[in-house]
């Protein structure tokens, strides 16, 4: 059979992508959604996040393990996807300002909670302190986008998000991949490899000088 065509990863320019999250300030998936939008992290890669992985003096955090629902299991912490995946990702003072209030709004919640608090060190747990499902974590998400008058999103679509705003920024291919933690910078190419016509247009103005220094 034919190959399934690819999907048209579609990304905002980057007002756009501050609108959007200034339409989710003080939703209940504020911290998610800018953490995600500022690392490019995997859902699962997100909500397996924990303190220990963090280091703010750096500001940079590991990522190293992934949490997901295994049929018949529940939720499982794995190892990432590839090599590749395991890597260290800087943080920028929006995520970086996400993990200061994550960590009061934790440390109210656990006092709020009481003996029922579920200490597994992570930064984006449930309200009792376990690990979140991203089934519910998704539902979460389209609530607050519905509340907002925002099209519904895969969470996912904001890890495209990240990436293609990281190459309209002019960050290097090879940056890009191993932010993302792709097993390539094929698989980058692959997927973000277009290029919208005014940063193309951008990049031939370059050429066009050349030929005019040299023209007689």
């Amino acid at each position: 059979p034919p190959p399934a065509p690819k999907r048209l990863i579609e990304a905002p320019n980057a007002a756009s992508a501050h609108k959007f999250l200034n339409a989710l300030r003080d939703t209940p998936v504020e911290a998610e959604v800018t953490f995600a939008m500022f690392t490019g992290l995997r859902e699962g890669e997100l909500l397996a996040l924990r303190w220990a992985d963090v280091d703010e003096s750096r500001a940079a955090i590991r990522v190293h393990r992934s949490v997901g629902r295994v049929p018949g299991h529940g939720l499982v912490v794995k190892e990432p996807k590839t090599v590749q995946s395991v890597r260290a990702v800087p943080l920028l003072a929006e995520p970086l300002d996400v993990v200061r209030r994550q960590r009061a709004h934790i440390a109210a919640q656990r006092l709020r909670v009481g003996p029922p608090w579920h200490d597994d060190g992570l930064v984006f747990p449930t309200e009792t302190g376990t690990f979140q499902d991203a089934r519910n974590l998704l539902r979460r998400f389209h609530r607050a986008l519905d509340r907002a008058g925002l099209a519904r999103l895969r969470w996912h679509d904001l890890r495209h998000w990240t990436a293609s705003l990281m190459i309209a920024a002019g960050m290097d291919l090879v940056m890009v991949s191993r932010a993302l933690g792709h097993s390539s910078i094929q698989v980058t190419a692959d997927i973000y490899g277009h290029i919208d016509v005014e940063t193309l247009r951008a990049e031939m103005q370059k050429f066009g000088r050349l030929m005019e220094s040299v023209a007689l």
